[in-house]
This record gives C-alpha cells, structure tokens and sequence, in this order.
C-alpha cells in the first residue's frame, strides 16, 4: 500500500486567523441567548443616561465568515500555485476529488448533529410552512439549501456559508484562470465590478421582498449567491499570487498594516450602516489587509500556541457549535433577568462546551477525514493535503 502524501507545512498565523474568525461567528451567535439584538445592544443606563440604539459591537463578529473566504481563496490559490511552480499540473478529477474527500465527512456529520439536535430539542429555523424534513436534509447533503428561504437557515444557520464555499470551489478553476492572465489588478477589479452590480440588481429586485428567513432578507440571500461573494475570495487569490513573489510580499508587507487600520472604520460603518449591497465587499477590504499584515511579514509565531491550535480544529468548532450552543444558551440566559449579567456566562460556559465537543468531533470525524483524502490523493500530490474550507476554510497553507 503507497504511503499517503506528507501534507506541506502549516503556517502557524493563519491557523490563527482562522481562530479568530471562529470565535468571532460563535460570539454573534451566542449572544442571542443573553437577550442582545443582531443590531443594537440592550437599553443601558449610564450617568443616570439611557440609551437605547447604541450599535451591537457584537454583530461585527458575523463578518468572521468574511474572513474565512479571503482564507480560503488564499490557501487553495498558494496549493495551486505550488503545484505548478514544481511543474506539476493538477488535473480537475483529482481537485474535485480532493474538496469532496476533505470537506464532505465532516460537513455530512455535523448535519446529522444537527438533524438530531433540532429534533430532540424540538425547535427548527424552517419557517412556518417551509421545507419538510426530508426535502430540508437532502437539500443540506447536496450544499443547495442557500438557495430556498426554507433551508437557508435552518438545522444549523452556519452551512449557509458551506453552500457558498462549494460555489467557489467549483468556480476556482476558471478564477484561476482568470487571475493568471488578467493579473491581480485586474483580476480584482473584475470581481468587484461583477459582484457588486449582481449584488445591487437582487437587492434592487427583492429588498422589499416579503418572507424573509429569520433576521436575513430574500436580498441578503440571492446577494450571497457567485458572483456575490466573490471579492471576499478574490482579494484571497491575489493575495496567494503576492505571496509567491518575494518582493512583492515585501512591498505589500509594509503597507498592510496601515491599510489595514486605514479600512477597518470603513468595514465598521459598512457593518453597521452601510448600503446592503457594499458591505460584504468592504469587509473583505479590511479583513485582506488584516491577512497580509498577520501572514506576510512571515513572524515565526504572532500568535499564542493556544490560538494556533484552536485555528487548526477551527472547522470542526464552526461545524458544530451552533447545535451544542443550543443546550447550554438558552438555561443559561433565562437565569440573568440584565443581558449584560447573562453575555460573560453565555460565552463562556457555552465556549468551553463547545470547544469540548469540537475537540472530540475534531479527532473522531475531522482528523480520519483528513487522512483519508491524503491517502486517496495520488503519490507527491499535496492538493488533497489538509486543503480546508471555512466555515468555513481551515487547512493547510
């Protein structure tokens, strides 16, 4: 039997990133179980002052699936491009392949955590009238419920964003393509162009649109759809092709920082006020100069190892947490009669429930995954090699 491929190595700040981006999407969500809003916190008395629209800081946290696109169009850009710089083609089968061995088992398990969860706690995100349970399920195990209000959201709100990440990974082929004969400037400014005018046209066409899914438009949901999301990817493809080029990481390096803190107000604004159909591309702005900034300067370790760890299980976290949360919130937030009292335990208690879990399902799902499509992979190829996505985008760079 041939030895399966070594995977190449890890680099550590991305793992990190990755861990902060997963913490960020379970902190949105749990606050709901302490009482705040998606958009405005709690009525607070300060000074004998109440205020009752102060924006959420907490709602800035969903915009960590933002972060995990850039790293996904990242690593699987800097896989590519360092197949090819060994003169070693990649044939499609075998990159499909190795997307489907890596993601699928453990996508297709945390389902079924889910399935069971919401059936034995007797609650379901499908409205009123929506999907049955089967037609739910299936549409889940085939990455299609992010285009019907009925599913999108339901089972576990969070494989929303696996729905997507499939997307780009269909169309990677053809991005990449793109990206090599455009160059990255143009490249870029041909995502942007394509997204942000398909993404004005939905918003155009169903902001008033009735039956929205939970908190989330029918607008929200056809912009999300390629090429909506695609700047996020995009400014993750470039960033690859940047970094494989010494001096021009050096040259980027330099200025990501201020870049960096020069977008981050821009994103916060487009978070909490900005048009519908800019933000998402804004929030990549920032979160690509946040990457280069981490990831560029090559720092043997800018993060804790504690941090880096979590970023290495941070699939298995996202996967999962939401229908663990589930048990833990809701007790825990009806004991605090303040919000404020109840966020502190809702975080944590939930948190160390949730990284418990995950570390179980990280060993017994994710990890036997992950063997199994570098042993699938044929012999020297390091595509399949620990290549993760989001939610959704945690592997090997």
């Amino acid at each position: 039997m041939a030895a399966s491929p070594s995977a190449p190595p890890r680099i550590a700040n991305i793992d990190a990133l990755r861990g902060v981006a997963a913490f960020m999407v379970f902190v949105f969500h749990v606050q709901f179980f302490a009482g705040f809003d998606k958009r405005a916190l709690p009525p607070l008395t300060l000074f004998g002052h109440e205020f009752t629209s102060l924006p959420n800081p907490g709602s800035f946290g969903a915009s960590g699936v933002n972060l995990f696109f850039v790293i996904s169009g990242f690593v699987l850009t800097h896989q590519r491009l360092q197949r090819l710089a060994r003169g070693a083609e990649v044939p499609l089968g075998e990159y499909l392949r190795g997307r489907f061995a890596r993601i699928t088992p453990p996508y297709w398990a945390a389902v079924f955590v889910a399935l069971v969860s919401t059936s034995v706690l007797r609650h379901t995100f499908v409205p009123e009238g929506g999907a049955s349970l089967e037609t739910d399920l299936a549409s889940h195990l085939v990455f299609l419920h992010v285009f019907s209000r009925h599913t999108y959201l339901s089972l576990n709100s969070v494989l929303w964003s696996m729905g997507i990440e499939v997307q780009f990974y269909l169309a990677f082929p053809m991005l990449l393509i793109a990206l090599r004969r455009a160059g990255p400037r143009r490249f870029a400014a041909a995502a942007f162009a394509l997204a942000l005018a398909w993404r004005y046209a939905m918003w155009l066409a169903f902001k008033d649109a009735p039956g929205g899914i939970g908190q989330i438009s029918l607008a929200s949901l056809w912009m999300s759809q390629l090429p909506g999301r695609i700047p996020e990817f995009a400014l993750g493809m470039v960033l690859a092709q940047l970094y494989a080029s010494p001096a021009a990481r050096t040259a980027v390096a330099r200025g990501a920082g201020l870049a960096a803190c020069a977008a981050f107000p821009i994103a916060a604004w487009g978070r909490a006020a900005g048009p519908p159909w800019a933000v998402d591309a804004l929030l990549g702005i920032f979160y690509a100069c946040l990457f280069a900034w981490v990831v560029f300067p090559e720092r043997a370790r800018l993060a804790p190892a504690w941090l880096t760890r979590f970023g290495v299980m941070s699939y298995s976290f996202f996967l999962i947490h939401e229908p663990v949360a589930d048990w833990f919130g809701p007790p825990l937030g009806h004991l605090f009669k303040n919000p404020y009292l109840a966020l502190v335990p809702v975080i944590g208690i939930c948190g160390v429930a949730c990284v418990f879990v995950s570390a179980v399902f990280f060993r017994l799902v994710e990890e036997p995954a992950s063997r199994w499509s570098r042993a699938a992979a044929p012999r020297g190829s390091s595509l399949q090699a620990g290549i993760d996505v989001l939610p959704t985008t945690r592997g090997d760079a």
